[in-house]
């Protein structure tokens, strides 16, 4: 290769990287607000008849904190509502995607006198305004609101990202991060009979077991083996905390084993708001010694269409018999079921059954 294909070569591969990197930077987001970040409720946690679709960024109590554009676009909509997400902006992303910032105090400067010329003219708080491109552009860094506490209290800021197809996605898998170095707690197993011809420990109906940290085997165990017959779900009943704040946070990752077999994996990326109903398909209510947990299913039931799911098994635990080709034979077997959060930090549960 002579000296000028050389450079030629040369030019194409750092134009080629500096156009990637360029690429990757552009499509980073900065943080909303001007606050350490902290979250007070993460992505995909339980809500009354749905999942949490985003994340809350904690305002320590106040009221008032100056919230920005994370990236360039235009707003798209806003709301005011007493109730759900309160006084709401919708920014629309140069790259397509849509931002929501919600439970606001106050709007940007921009949007105010618009805000308050709709309310004036309908007589009514509640309102929905959609924009045109053109109208409201922002660039990064521009102030779009104040946080606070409307709609749903305490204060603090509601805050998702979702796709073109406005689904949202987990905002600490794509654009954020937050510091977090400590690992889950799992507080309870439970085991669900399913089907009349299945029992836990003799009984057909849900028996619950409250875990404890082996210290030695650095994992959470119960005090006694569970005895399962027949077709059986298993759930769990944990959390997760980060550095800077002390709340319990949704685990990002399960999946359950059993010996060397993976029976179920979910994985909290992104949801959607058709299929919020669902919830109760993949949180069971289940009263244990310390009250009523809200335990994570550790398995698919039949219409079960939501988006979490890594692998194909429905993930129900069986033990063999006559009229079933496959399940476990009998005797012991080790059951494993760890939980991991967006910082990598993980936590396992091993139980004999």
């Amino acid at each position: 290769m002579n000296n000028s294909l050389r450079l030629s070569s040369t030019l194409l591969l750092l134009i080629f990287t500096a156009t990637e990197i360029l690429s990757k930077e552009s499509s980073s987001l900065r943080w909303p607000l001007d606050i350490k970040p902290a979250l007070s409720s993460s992505f995909g946690e339980s809500r009354t008849s749905s999942f949490h679709m985003g994340i809350d960024l904690k305002t320590w109590g106040r009221t008032g904190y100056v919230v920005r554009a994370v990236s360039g676009g235009f707003i798209e909509r806003v709301r005011t509502s007493p109730w759900g997400y309160g006084r709401a902006v919708y920014l629309r992303l140069n790259d397509g995607r849509l931002v929501v910032y919600g439970h606001l105090e106050e709007f940007g400067e921009f949007l105010k006198d618009r805000v308050a010329n709709a309310q004036s003219k309908t007589g009514r708080y509640s309102i929905d305004l959609w924009f045109s491109e053109e109208e409201f552009k922002v660039s990064t860094g521009d102030v779009v609101g104040f946080t606070g506490e409307s709609g749903a209290g305490p204060p603090h800021l509601h805050f998702e990202v979702r796709d073109k197809n406005n689904e949202p996605i987990n905002p600490l898998k794509t654009d954020y991060s937050v510091t977090d170095l400590i690992n889950p707690t799992l507080n309870s197993i439970a085991f669900i009979p399913i089907g009349w011809d299945s029992s836990v420990n003799g009984f057909r109906k849900p028996f619950s077991s409250q875990l404890y940290w082996d210290d030695i085997e650095q994992v959470f165990k119960t005090s006694s083996s569970i005895q399962i017959e027949g077709q059986v779900g298993v759930a769990l009943w944990g959390w997760d905390r980060a550095d800077a704040a002390t709340n319990k946070l949704a685990p990002y990752e399960l999946e359950l084993r059993v010996g060397d077999e993976v029976f179920f994996s979910a994985r909290y990326d992104r949801a959607a708001y058709s299929l919020g109903h669902q919830i109760f398909l993949d949180r069971i209510k289940i009263e244990t010694q310390q009250g009523i947990g809200d335990f994570y299913a550790l398995f698919r039931s039949k219409g079960n269409r939501l988006p979490f799911y890594l692998n194909n098994s429905d993930g129900f635990v069986r033990t063999y018999s006559i009229d079933r080709e496959f399940g476990l034979s009998k005797g012991e077997h080790w059951l494993e079921v760890t939980a991991s959060d967006v910082g990598g930090q993980s936590a396992s549960a091993r139980v004999k059954v």
